[in-house]
């Protein structure tokens, strides 16, 4: 046997006891990505539901939540209906059985804190703290700044327009103005479309001409007929 070919068989032979070592080191039952791939869905679901899917944001929520109720991880599921009840509270018509079904689905958690998928009591969690301070003390330029800058877009726009309507309140119509621009280019940016109406709707709120009151309750109505919805009404999300 000359020796190319007695190299080659150790070849063969190295690469078989490398590749048998390798089997043996995998586990015989790999974990599955399922969680993951619910919180993947759960993210999916904010979208659809925030660009007027309504039917694709149901099957993706019942899917997500099933996800995390089969890996027995109540508190990750009870957060997705502590955040679909924050959503439906955002668009102001918050149903309020989406609430109760969270705070069920994490006293079977026993030990859900306020972690990622923990459940703050109030339903407010302590990123909520800073833009609610900026907001009270009527900081409105620097409350503009961070919705800007905040990488969190969900947060900046409900905080955004929180603002904009503490502005208004306080008769500070042009920090009112800059507030709601600076919200509505990132929600148009995002395509959040239930957002995009809530952003017009104050915005008519603020404007004294009459004609433009009239051309922007046009462009509401045109927005809205975008909204896809399904046989059942928006809060009546599916459950697990």
């Amino acid at each position: 046997m000359n020796q190319a070919v007695v190299r080659l068989v150790i070849c063969l032979l190295a690469g078989g006891l490398l590749c048998a070592c390798h089997m043996r080191s995998q586990a015989p039952y790999p974990e599955p990505e399922i969680g993951e791939v619910a919180l993947d869905k759960r993210s999916e679901f904010v979208e659809a539901f925030l660009r007027g899917r309504w039917c694709e944001a149901q099957s993706l929520f019942k899917s997500s939540t099933v996800d995390f109720l089969r890996q027995d991880d109540f508190c990750a599921a009870a957060y997705n209906y502590q955040l679909a009840w924050r959503l439906t509270a955002y668009l102001n018509i918050p149903d309020d059985s989406l609430k109760a079904r969270a705070e069920r689905l994490a006293a079977l958690g026993l030990d859900c804190g306020t972690g990622r998928d923990g459940l703050a009591q109030g339903f407010v969690g302590p990123q909520d703290a800073p833009w609610e301070q900026l907001v009270q003390e009527g900081r409105f330029e620097e409350l503009e700044g961070k919705v800007r800058s905040e990488p969190d877009a969900l947060y900046a726009s409900v905080y955004g327009r929180k603002g904009a309507r503490a502005a208004m309140d306080q008769g500070r119509i042009e920090a009112a103005r800059d507030l709601l621009e600076t919200v509505r280019r990132r929600d148009a940016d995002l395509g959040w479309l239930l957002f995009i109406i809530e952003d017009w709707k104050l915005f008519q709120e603020l404007e004294t001409d009459f004609a433009r009151k009239q051309l922007i309750q046009e462009r509401i109505n045109r927005l809205e007929q975008l909204v896809e919805p399904c046989t059942a009404s928006l809060p009546e999300l599916e459950r697990p």
